[in-house]
């Protein structure tokens, strides 16, 4: 059975999204174990053969030293891989792409570094005493299935589900002079799904109700781009091709 909340934007549109629940985030999880602990088994051979090494030309401090790079690198080696697969994958892990999960805030955006390397730092916590039981304990207790890193973080992890559309076909070139980097500070997967759905379905619309609804969602979307006038459904196409790579799906001009 879906478990199914529903966040605000801020733009105060509701939006409903299936969370993550224990099964499909532990498959996810297994997953990324089972990367980073090759990792680790490739870093341990090398540590081993260096240790040997070290040890053949006595020195007991390099030893030591060793040892304890080793031992920080083990503990912290998990938080930084979730750490930065979030981060550039847009709040998503090898394993929960994998799993079609993703990390998004409570009001339904890709969520900033800070959020991302709080949430994954609380790992420690929820890890503890033994198998994550902090963290499964509350994922069962809590409605929206958060660990205690979403709580503090302010973060859920939902099934990526992808906008139900026809076929998208792009009438216009790429603007390159769109800057996506400052336009899609505050994005969120309801605005995404609402110009997926615009270019998808546009050819049903008079030409009069087409461009106004289009300069509409410029106007909300992106106040502070600069583009020519009357280029608003070019706009809106490469904004969603942009975010189609940010949200995870696949999509070429046709």
């Amino acid at each position: 059975m879906k478990n199914r909340v529903t966040v605000t934007t801020p733009e105060y549109v509701s939006l409903e999204l299936h969370t993550a629940g224990i099964g499909s985030r532990g498959i996810a999880m297994l997953i990324d174990g089972m990367i980073i602990g090759l990792g680790l088994f490739v870093y341990a051979i090398i540590m081993i053969l260096f240790s040997m090494l070290v040890e053949s030309m006595g020195s007991p401090l390099w030893t030591s030293i060793v040892t304890g790079v080793s031992i920080v690198i083990f503990i912290f080696t998990p938080i930084v891989y979730f750490t930065l697969t979030e981060a550039f994958l847009s709040g998503r892990t090898i394993g929960k792409r994998v799993m079609g999960l993703r990390v998004v805030t409570d009001q339904g955006m890709v969520p900033k570094f800070s959020a991302i390397f709080l949430r994954n730092l609380l790992r420690i916590v929820d890890s503890m005493p033994f198998f994550y039981l902090i963290g499964l304990i509350t994922v069962i207790i809590q409605r929206q299935e958060k660990r205690l890193g979403d709580l503090v973080a302010g973060t859920l992890v939902i099934h990526h589900e992808k906008p139900d559309h026809g076929p998208i076909t792009f009438h216009h070139p790429k603007l390159e002079e769109f800057q996506p980097s400052s336009s899609f500070a505050s994005v969120t997967v309801a605005q995404w799904t609402w110009i997926t759905r615009f270019l998808a379905r546009r050819e049903e619309l008079s030409k009069e109700h087409r461009q106004r609804l289009a300069e509409k969602m410029v106007e909300r979307l992106f106040p502070n781009q600069p583009f020519g006038k009357g280029k608003e459904e070019a706009l809106l196409e490469t904004a969603y091709l942009y975010l189609s790579a940010e949200f995870g799906e696949t999509t070429q001009p046709s």
